[in-house]
């Protein structure tokens, strides 16, 4: 599966890197894998970068997601703030049609086209060399974390 995942606790950061073609019920298991990680909580500032990749979402997957925000919010859980990288015009529309589905839960999610926006974006400008680093390494690397299955 090509989805890995690195969590940086100093920098309350939780990265979900995508190669090549993905598709989202790979992207759902990951999730509710790292959901079981302890260094993981709700709240947490989350960069999925897709720009190396491709990733098979429909309908049904969509209204998936839709059910985990609205799930998460109804338990009380703080929203995580999500910014995607990726030049995908599609992925611009699938974000917008899960905000307008998500039924007036508060969703804090943007795509964006360069890490340095995605990094304002979510308020982590004054780190941003340690973000940027930690992001580059596991780029360059692979996670240390986990590689999905």
């Amino acid at each position: 599966m090509p989805i890995r995942y690195a969590i940086q606790p100093d920098l309350d950061v939780l990265l979900y890197i995508f190669e090549g073609e993905c598709a989202a019920a790979e992207y759902f298991d990951m999730y509710r894998f790292v959901y079981l990680d302890k260094r993981r909580h709700h709240g947490m500032n989350v960069l999925m970068d897709l720009s190396k990749a491709g990733l098979d979402f429909d309908t049904g997957n969509l209204w998936e997601a839709r059910a985990i925000v609205v799930e998460n919010n109804a338990c009380g859980f703080p929203p995580d703030h999500v910014a995607i990288l990726t030049n995908s015009t599609t992925m611009r529309c699938l974000k917008d049609a899960l905000v307008l589905m998500a039924d007036n839960v508060t969703m804090y999610l943007d795509v964006f086209n360069n890490f340095n926006d995605a990094v304002y974006w979510l308020g982590l400008a004054e780190m941003k060399w340690e973000i940027t680093h930690f992001w580059e390494e596991n780029m360059r690397s692979g996670s240390k974390d986990r590689l999905a299955v």
